[in-house]
């Protein structure tokens, strides 16, 4: 999913991807949602996975307001485009 977010959080999508897509780009919206998603799947990594990271609630908070932000940012998109991109992260994480 995280490669598939990094692909699509770009102005204009590789040739494999428009195909895929049947589009040249995805809205900012689905960027926004795109961008969050690797912040926050990297947040979870560190904080599942080193045993020295300290969240603050600071953090905490600024994590949850990105995570309220990015599913924000995913109902502002149109279903078509939000079917396309699901599809796509289920298609690329079975390869």
């Amino acid at each position: 999913m995280k490669a598939v977010c990094e692909a699509l959080d770009v102005p204009g999508l590789k040739e494999s991807l428009k195909r895929q897509l049947g589009r040249n780009a995805v809205s900012q919206n689905m960027r926004d949602f795109a961008k969050a998603f690797k912040v926050l799947q990297e947040a979870r990594h560190l904080a599942d996975y080193d045993p020295e990271a300290v969240l603050l609630p600071s953090d905490v908070r600024t994590l949850i307001g990105t995570a309220s932000a990015a599913m924000e940012a995913f109902d502002r998109t149109t279903a078509d485009e939000q079917a396309d991109v699901l599809a796509l992260m289920l298609v690329r994480a079975r390869n």
